[in-house]
């Protein structure tokens, strides 16, 4: 039988390794970790990049902490998070009820990435069609609203 693959891909530590070539100690606690163990830390980088690997490979996993990320404090996070979700294609399906639960939070940031995810997923984000519809009614929701130009999920 091959061997398990490690929880977090390789390709993420990598990346956390040249951010931090100092510290070996956080690329052994990122290989071996789960994802759900790295996006309930503090280290938004390290999200960063275990999100964009997973997105790389279309493999959803700890879906529900994937979800949560999308309303972090952090936009590089929530862009992450956004974009697993979209590259994960039906396997995200389950999830779109909370990501569309966040269309009607007080976050712009969240409201974006969330958006962002039930339109890449349209097919299977129908029945919440009327409530991103609505987003586009929320007087809230415009250049004058705080959000950054620079950053599509709002300031960090």
């Amino acid at each position: 039988a091959p061997a398990p693959r490690p929880a977090l891909p390789v390709r993420a530590c990598v990346c956390v390794s040249r951010r931090t070539p100092a510290c070996p100690g956080l690329v052994a606690m990122a290989m071996t970790s789960s994802l759900a163990e790295i996006l309930s830390r503090e280290d938004p980088e390290l999200k960063v990049a275990a999100l964009r690997e997973c997105a790389s490979t279309g493999r959803l996993e700890a879906p529900e902490r994937v979800c949560e990320c999308l309303s972090d404090r952090d936009a590089l996070v929530r862009g992450a998070a956004a974009s697993l979700l979209a590259a994960s294609g039906e396997q995200a399906a389950p999830l779109l009820g909370k990501v569309a639960q966040l269309l009607v939070s007080g976050d712009a940031g969240a409201k974006c990435a969330a958006a962002e995810v039930l339109g890449a997923l349209a097919s299977s984000a129908a029945p919440h069609a009327s409530a991103l519809a609505a987003l586009l009614q929320d007087p809230g929701e415009d250049a004058a609203s705080g959000a950054s130009a620079g950053c599509p999920y709002g300031a960090s």
